[in-house]
């Protein structure tokens, strides 16, 4: 690689750049570079984002976070996903493919998610009254709902010449499904740590979600596993993450 493109380079992907490649005679884990390690936390909790969304919310530039999340990708531990021609990456192992993606990429759009919550928080509201509390358009409301119907989280009851919104019993029976697909990603992500050898650690008594120690370079390092990412990714839009 030519000097200068090397110090380009690590312009883009920013702090934490260790070279991988370069370094012969010993494998490393993607995971020991600590935006990767960020990247990787944020999917987490957050999986079916695009890369804007995690490059707004971790104060990092696109380009940073292509590069990262390029690496996790190639390094097995995120996978990508089509929606309406836009890439959304979550941790491997971790969802289903297919209509979890599409509903997980739906309330991880802010608009679209804080919609959901007014729904869930209001329960029967009509379309003007939650663009009233949001403080949006009803026409800018209108897509998200169409949204939330299309992934069928709510249900429209018609009352007189007013349509009013209900969370449907998706989201339980997304919350079931998810909690069995959680217990197979600690499985996936501690055996796939092992390999890469950071001597991964779980600690399963904190509550609402796990968390896996593991040993990076010469620091430790610990990685969040939420019991339920739908229900974190709505949590986290009150703070309550």
């Amino acid at each position: 690689m030519p000097k200068k493109m090397g110090e380009a380079l690590k312009t883009v992907v920013g702090e934490g750049y260790e070279g991988e490649e370069e370094k012969k005679g010993r494998v490393e884990s993607v995971l020991m570079n600590p935006n990767r390690e960020q990247i990787f936390q944020f999917l987490i909790f957050h999986p079916c984002s695009h890369m804007r969304k995690v490059a707004n919310e971790l104060n990092m530039s696109p380009p940073t976070v292509k590069w990262h999340l390029e690496k996790l990708r190639t390094g097995g531990y995120v996978n990508s996903a089509l929606i309406k021609n836009k890439k959304v990456f979550y941790p491997r192992r971790m969802v289903a493919e297919g209509e979890a993606v599409s509903l997980l990429e739906a309330v991880n759009r802010d608009r679209i998610g804080m919609t959901f919550l007014v729904i869930l928080e209001n329960q029967g509201s009509t379309q003007s009254e939650i663009a009233e509390i949001l403080g949006l358009s009803t026409q800018s409301v209108r897509g998200y709902i169409a949204t939330l119907e299309r992934v069928e989280l709510i249900t429209t009851i018609v009352d007189g010449k007013h349509k009013r919104y209900f969370p449907s019993d998706k989201l339980k029976k997304m919350e079931k499904s998810m909690r069995k697909r959680i217990r197979t990603f600690r499985r996936f992500l501690i055996k796939k740590l092992e390999k890469d050898r950071l001597n991964p650690s779980i600690d399963l008594s904190r509550r609402r979600e796990a968390e896996i120690t593991i040993h990076v370079s010469k620091r430790k390092s610990k990685i969040r596993i939420p019991d339920e990412p739908f229900t974190s990714s709505v949590i986290s839009m009150i703070g309550g993450e």
